[in-house]
């Protein structure tokens, strides 16, 4: 109860920036439990409220008398000090009104901020009223930066009631001992039982999460044996879809366990090179390719035209209806924007690619089948051809036709297509024969192309519109001079030849997926076909000429064909994607002889620079060569100075040098720049030098040679640092350095590999044993934590660099010597190049392969990873490859973007337990 006339213990002034503190302290002055009996003292309360706050109290009116009511009403006054509360105006008023009424003694600054009477004016936290207080009145705040804001709310309460301030504080720390002590015992009982609880709970859930884990990882192994089924019948659309779903979307922060056998399957259908559409309710007659290659569109015995994504298979639309009889072709416009088809029911129909919709009245005048329609190559006209013998050209914007029908064939019209300016058109027969026609006019040109003994199925235009390819039911294919009609080569013979196309450089047919002839040579080059051979724009061929079995996307690195009731997409680029450098010449098998063999020449390595920006190669043709790693394009003249097969070559860390080992029996620095040799040779090998490279910090070379010693040379110095490194018992294939260039491991013919120590030239440990033939190479993970080597008895086998012991089991998987094997740059993958003409790339940490096998037409020799992991170099024959290899996370983001719109239907997720 307080004492007297007031109403309020205390009136809180504060500025409105402060109401945070004026809140605090005004709750923790009415919750504080005054002793009920201290130093035999009973005018005590037992709580201080009310505390008058003007926010909480005042009625709406005047605010001015409202304010000093309460003041008036108020025992004391406690300010709220800050540098905002030292300019307010009202804080400043309340404090006067307050000492007006003569109590300036109850009045306690609470300092939150600033000092009082401070020499800087930014920091003074006093209104003007008190700082003018006589000396003999001046009062002493209660600062929480000094003793924390528990005391000095205490110390407000201690000078309100005239206790020593000590007694409340000692009081208030016993009070928060014991409190604590019996928050401590309730808080143990508590943890005691929830840790139980939790123990129990915890378990429960390790036991269910782990069931769960060992389900996801059992799914991803089903899901990839799927996957790859899929990928053999060429349903890769579908393959990529169900990889996605049992791989982890972020790697980083997985949503469900990663397995290499996942990673296996998205590489493997994402890196296939057909792929195949199947929805038509029966056979399909044509598919081709939009101008842009993102839309394929087919036509069907079904009577309906359909659009495809072409990176997805998704179906786009719904099907084009309207022809009354089966859909024979369909073709894009020259922009994309339109399609004609041709129909048995004797029309050819014109539709907006974007809706679906016929952009003009169905094409009549033909009184028989129509087996094609093509526009013309600027997309203003259309030409058709029908079995009712004639061949016909309409205008594509009107559907009008523009002159009289082009007749002359004895029989059915299979089809007709334009030339590539646009002036002729070529048709072909089952009369045997093919024709060439003025398009303006309609007039046949010339006689007819006679030769062929059965109907001419198909007939068009070189790309440069100097030939004509005709595929007939006689089982060839014939080329004629377009300008004179006469016979260029003799005819093609195969099984069965309905079709043929051009290259679009004009110098190779496709008439079969795996085979092409080459125009010049006229032989057959059996695949896997080279990109090279279709690189440039189409100027010519089935995507702009209309329906034919083979059509070829306008860039040239896809074609699409027709099989029955599915269509085929195969992307030629995935073949033999990346780079093929071809340039080290022939060598022969005997350098003393006259009646010496030539034989190609093989490199025997090849390695990125450290930037990447060039690719290095030696061969036993006994020079080095420089490639550029993005074009494949030979850097200046050729590395000569060796007298015999160079065995390896390989970049300094800066890539300023580099360092060659031959059968000469020197190694050799050369400037990477100019290609100058650095110095004489380095010569104290006895006898062949299998290998040499760089320490990593630049300072040493390391050699192997067949006298069966590992040497260290000073770069610098050019000379050999101490005496040989001996212990293998027969030759060594090759030695490198650990990334902290304290150790080399060495691999022997003598089975084994060894560690060396650098400084004092000693072998570490025992050999590594393990292999049953010879060791072909060996190399430290990117940590220098492990070795990798490979051997001639097929496997390749992982070490524990420390303590020499074997890791897991070895990686099998190659059938023949395997002649190579390096880590990547981030340590999660092997490479390995094998006598079983593959190159492989594993999982380190399981040894389970994450790709299909690259499969080439002989011997790997090397294969390693580009420093940033994302590429591999291998050497086979005389050729050296460059391959994407992309990241994993990369693969995963780019493949769910490319199939973000085209899900799984709730029939195939049943199919494959997916739910």
């Amino acid at each position: 109860m307080i004492e007297g006339k007031y109403q309020y213990f205390a009136f809180i002034s504060y500025k409105r920036e402060d109401e945070k503190w004026a809140k605090w302290l005004q709750h923790r002055l009415e919750h504080y439990k005054l002793p009920s009996n201290l130093n035999g003292r009973k005018d005590l309360p037992k709580e201080i409220r009310p505390v008058f706050k003007d926010t909480s109290e005042l009625m709406p009116g005047n605010l001015p008398e409202q304010i000093r009511q309460a003041l008036e009403l108020s025992k004391y006054l406690i300010v709220i000090c800050s540098s905002r509360s030292a300019k307010s105006e009202w804080v400043n008023k309340e404090v006067e009104t307050f000492i007006s009424t003569g109590r300036t003694s109850n009045i306690i600054p609470f300092i939150i901020e600033g000092r009082a009477f401070a020499d800087i004016p930014e920091e003074e936290c006093f209104p003007l009223a008190l700082r003018q207080l006589p000396e003999e009145q001046e009062i002493l705040g209660t600062n929480i930066n000094e003793m924390g804001r528990d005391a000095a709310a205490i110390k407000v309460v201690a000078r309100m009631f005239d206790i020593r301030f000590d007694e409340l504080w000692q009081r208030h720390k016993r009070e928060q001992r014991l409190l604590r002590r019996i928050i401590a015992v309730a808080t143990a009982a508590f943890i005691l039982c929830v840790l139980g609880v939790s123990a129990w709970i915890w378990h429960q859930n390790v036991q269910l999460s782990q069931a769960n884990y060992n389900i996801q990882i059992s799914q991803s192994k089903f899901m990839a044996e799927k996957v790859i089924d899929l990928v053999d019948e060429d349903n890769v659309f579908l393959a990529c879809l169900l990889s996605l779903e049992v791989l982890p979307k972020d790697l980083k922060s997985p949503n469900r366990p990663y397995t290499p056998e996942a990673e296996y399957a998205l590489r493997t259908a994402t890196q296939h090179d057909h792929a195949i559409i199947k929805r038509h309710t029966t056979w399909f007659n044509s598919a081709v390719f939009s101008p842009d290659g993102k839309s394929i569109v087919s036509s069907s015995a079904d009577n309906t035209i359909e659009i495809w994504d072409a990176a997805t298979g998704a179906q786009v639309g719904q099907p084009m209806e309207g022809h009354t009889d089966v859909v024979n072709s369909a073709a894009f416009s020259p922009d994309g924007k339109y399609i004609v088809s041709a129909s048995d029911d004797n029309t050819i129909r014109i539709w907006l690619a974007e809706t679906g919709t016929q952009a003009v009245e169905p094409l009549q005048g033909h009184t028989d089948i129509v087996n094609s329609a093509v526009f013309s190559p600027d997309g203003k006209h259309i030409v058709s051809a029908s079995d009712d013998n004639t061949i016909r050209i309409w205008e594509a914007k009107t559907g009008a036709q523009i002159v009289e029908p082009l007749q002359g064939h004895a029989d059915d019209v299979n089809f007709a297509a334009f030339s590539p300016d646009g002036k002729y058109i070529v048709s072909a027969s089952d009369d045997n024969t093919i024709r060439i026609w003025d398009a303006k006019t309609g007039a046949q040109m010339g006689e007819p192309l006679q030769g062929h003994t059965l109907w001419v199925k198909y007939a068009v235009f070189s790309p440069d519109g100097k030939y004509i390819v005709s595929a007939s039911a006689d089982n060839t294919i014939r080329i004629w001079d377009a300008g004179t009609g006469e016979p260029v080569k003799s005819p093609i013979g195969y099984s069965y030849i309905p079709y043929a196309v051009f290259s679009p450089n004009g110098k190779y047919i496709l008439y079969d997926i795996d085979v092409i002839w080459n125009v010049e040579t006229w032989e057959p080059m059996y695949g896997p076909i080279e990109y090279d051979d279709f690189l440039g724009a189409i100027e010519m061929n089935c995507s702009s000429t209309g329906a034919c079995r083979y059509s070829f996307s306008q860039d040239g690195i896809r074609f699409v064909w027709e099989s029955g009731d599915i269509i085929r997409i195969s992307d030629i680029m995935r073949r033999e994607k990346g780079l093929t450098l071809r340039g080290h010449t022939i060598y022969s098998n005997d350098v003393n002889s006259a009646a010496s063999i030539p034989y190609a020449s093989y490199v025997n390595t090849a390695a990125f620079s450290p930037d990447n920006k060039y690719v290095i190669s030696a061969s036993n043709d006994k020079t080095i060569r420089i490639w550029e790693a993005e074009t494949g394009a030979q850097v200046g003249e050729p590395l000569q100075g060796h007298t015999d097969h160079v065995n390896s070559a390989a970049y300094s860390p800066t890539s300023k040098y580099i360092v060659s080992a031959s059968n000469d029996k020197t190694i050799r620095i050369w400037e990477a720049k100019t290609g100058a040799q650095v110095g004489e040779p380095l010569q104290g090998h006895t006898d062949v030098v299998n290998s040499a490279a760089f320490s990593p910090d630049g300072k040493y070379i390391v050699s192997a040679s067949n006298d069966n010693t590992i040497r260290i040379w000073d770069v610098k110095t050019r000379v050999q640092v101490g005496e040989p490194l001996q212990g293998h018992t027969d030759v060594v294939n090759n030695a490198v350095f650990s990334p902290d260039s304290r150790y080399i491991v060495s691999a022997s013919n003598d089975n084994t590999l060894r560690i060396w120590d650098v400084k004092t030239r000693a072998q570490v440990g025992e050999p590594l044993q393990g292999h049953s033939d010879d060791v072909r190479s060996a190399a430290f993970s990117p940590d220098g934590k492990s070795i990798v080597s490979a051997s001639a008895d097929n496997t390749i086998r992982i070490w524990d660099a420390e303590t020499g012991e074997q890791v897991g089991e070895p990686l099998r998987g190659h059938t023949a010597y395997v002649q190579s094997a390096a880590f990547s740059p981030d340590g999660k993958y092997i490479v390995s190049a094998s006598l079983d003409f593959t190159v492989r790339i594993w999982d380190a940490k399981t040894g389970i392969q994450v790709n299909k096998p690259i499969q080439g037409h002989t011997t790997a020799h090397s294969a390693s990873f580009s420093s940033d992991g994302k590429q591999i170099v291998w050497t086979e024959g005389e050729a050296i490859h460059i391959k994407d290899f992309p990241p994993l996370q990369d693969l995963i983001d780019q493949t769910r973007e490319r199939f973000k719109g085209r899900k799984l239907t709730t029939e195939e997720r049943k199919k494959y337990y997916l739910e």
